[in-house]
């Protein structure tokens, strides 16, 4: 009973306090404070999983395996911390490129996935594809399964357009009038393969980038200096990039030298 109390003890109150650290996007803090606190409570099931997840998210796999090795699901665990261990689990495995355990894990826990997960149907999709398990695939999916599919500029460019261009400003960021967009967009795609060590690893299938490009967007009414890309993973293949706010707190690659130079006006001198 005693070594039961252990593996379920933890601090409510202070785990929160770390959750809101890692929200606000408080990197350094929340490292320090999170592997404090797993040193008092090693058995965390969602401490240990939201520092992992951290952890994969910045390319550190092989510490976030260490992690994830330590966690103990028991009887009283609850299905969304079960959930989201093995889901964390999926992340890895795919990072790593372990498609075949991934989608094993996946398809012996598909019941719980179901329960918690919306986007569950990107996932299978992309471990299929990666397995050589796609056969023949009805029309009518979403945009994101299309891409998976069979993956086609035009149709990212199409969606960008539609979806976070000047006219289409409901409750989303969008590009300005003046912005080139498929200038960016064929460079971005260019640069994605050297920027390896700037890659964020955000889900199974998809890759982050940051960039930097001043007064590239608005959001309502506050003028946006960054540009986010989503890509399927490990490849220049981009789902969709948007005007973002700071993200300074991720490696950054600055574009601002694509800017076109505005010229000033001429002062006319009197003779």
């Amino acid at each position: 009973m005693a070594q039961l109390k252990k593996y379920l003890y933890f601090d409510e109150e202070e785990f929160y306090h770390i959750l809101s650290l890692k929200q606000q996007h408080k990197y350094h803090q929340f490292r320090k404070v999170c592997c404090h606190y797993l040193e008092k409570y090693p058995y965390d099931c969602k401490a240990i999983t939201l520092y992992a997840s951290f952890l994969i998210e910045f390319g550190e796999l092989e510490e976030a395996e260490k992690i994830l090795n330590q966690v103990q699901i028991l009887e009283s665990t609850k299905k969304e911390d079960i959930y989201q261990v093995y889901y964390t689990k999926m992340k890895l495995l795919g990072f790593q490129e372990k498609f075949e355990e991934c989608y094993q894990l996946f398809q012996e826990n598909k019941e719980i996935f179901k329960q918690e997960r919306k986007d569950l149907n990107f996932i299978e999709f992309y471990l299929k594809k990666q397995l050589n398990l796609l056969q023949e695939v009805p029309e009518g999916h979403s945009y994101t399964i299309d891409q998976i599919i069979q993956y086609s500029d035009q149709t990212t460019l199409d969606h960008i357009r539609t979806n976070h261009l000047l006219e289409n400003t409901e409750e989303k960021s969008f590009f300005l009038e003046d912005f080139p967009l498929e200038k960016i967009y064929f460079h971005i795609k260019k640069m994605l393969p050297l920027l390896e060590e700037k890659k964020i690893l955000s889900s199974i299938f998809k890759n982050e980038y940051i960039f930097y490009y001043p007064h590239c967007g608005m959001d309502q009414t506050t003028s946006l200096d960054y540009i986010r890309v989503f890509s399927l993973q490990n490849s220049d293949q981009m789902i969709t990039i948007f005007p973002s706010d700071n993200w300074k707190q991720y490696p950054v690659t600055d574009l601002s030298n694509l800017q076109e130079q505005k010229s000033e006006p001429k002062i006319k001198r009197l003779s």
